[in-house]
């Protein structure tokens, strides 16, 4: 038997390009977010030019008197793709890509993106209670540090299957970055750890599977996460409300009675806005006048 191999040839045809639509469909997400994040670290320094210097920073950074009196609850998202040097910029940049493609790859493109939005709010949130609340904060660090929460769930749900993947080497990173928290001056520490709780959560919440799955599971996940979010906010929100409406009044009433001399009033001020003055976020300016008031107190008792 002879085998006939005539009718046989390689065919020089150009292979299919894959069309602009279908590339961007097939991005990952990360690449999506750092470009968010680099799109507004340019209008940011657009605005300082064309605007006023700063304005987008005043305007969109988390900053809590405008969060609690202006109502600007906008703030504790638009905060997390705010970046106002390329150093703070480039450093999120490279976490976001090289911690969250992997988690991209385990949870899907849609996943992933719910998982990095709860974190960084959850960021902003923590930040909103416990730092001081005239400081203004931004950056996408809530969200990178999200990626350490998803690996703190997926390690309790299986150590023995995590640490023969991913070894140790995350945690040993995670402690890294709070040792460098806590050391170097203007990183917001509790913007990170917010991050970690919101990552954690969402990934709890969104299960292990690929897609997103409406199941009980899910719903009441996302229910608790959301009701952790919002009860949170509103509990402490309160407070600082209550403090900066009642602010003014007891300085006043201060002034007062330092005029006419009345030391009884001058402490029943002092001691009173003491009581008012929330634990969560520290009042920088609360602190201003009570020093101030204990010094006229003991000059006036003296």
């Amino acid at each position: 038997m002879t085998d006939n191999y005539d009718n046989l040839e390689i065919i020089d045809e150009d292979i299919p390009q894959e069309n602009l639509l279908n590339k961007l469909k097939n991005m990952p997400m990360t690449y999506y977010i750092v470009a968010a994040n680099i799109l507004v670290f340019i209008i940011l320094h657009l605005t300082n030019v064309l605007i006023e210097d700063q304005w987008f920073i005043n305007n969109f950074a988390k900053h809590t008197p405008s969060i609690s009196m202006g109502h600007e609850y906008y703030r504790l998202f638009t905060a997390i793709f705010t970046h106002e040097e390329i150093p703070h910029l480039l450093f999120n940049c490279m976490a976001i890509i090289i911690l969250g493609k992997p988690v991209e790859t385990i949870f899907g493109k849609w996943k992933f993106l719910i998982i990095f939005i709860v974190s960084g709010l959850f960021g902003s949130l923590s930040s909103f209670i416990f730092n001081e609340a005239i400081i203004r904060s931004i950056g996408a660090s809530g969200g990178v540090f999200g990626m350490f929460g998803v690996h703190l769930y997926l390690f309790m749900k299986n150590k023995k299957t995590y640490l023969s993947i991913f070894g140790k080497d995350i945690f040993q990173l995670l402690i890294i970055n709070v040792v460098i928290g806590f050391v170097l001056p203007n990183i917001d520490f509790f913007g990170h750890f917010g991050g970690i709780v919101g990552g954690f959560l969402a990934t709890a919440s969104l299960g292990l599977t690929h897609y997103i799955k409406m199941n009980r599971n899910f719903l009441l996940g996302m229910f608790a996460t959301v009701v952790i979010f919002i009860g949170s906010f509103y509990v402490f929100n309160n407070n600082i409300v209550m403090y900066y409406e009642s602010v003014d009044t007891i300085i006043d009433d201060a002034n007062e009675a330092i005029q006419s001399n009345d030391l009884n009033r001058l402490i029943q001020a002092k001691e009173t806005l003491e009581v008012i003055t929330p634990k969560f976020p520290p009042m920088m300016e609360s602190d201003y006048f009570i020093e101030q008031m204990d010094d006229i107190i003991n000059q006036m008792d003296n």
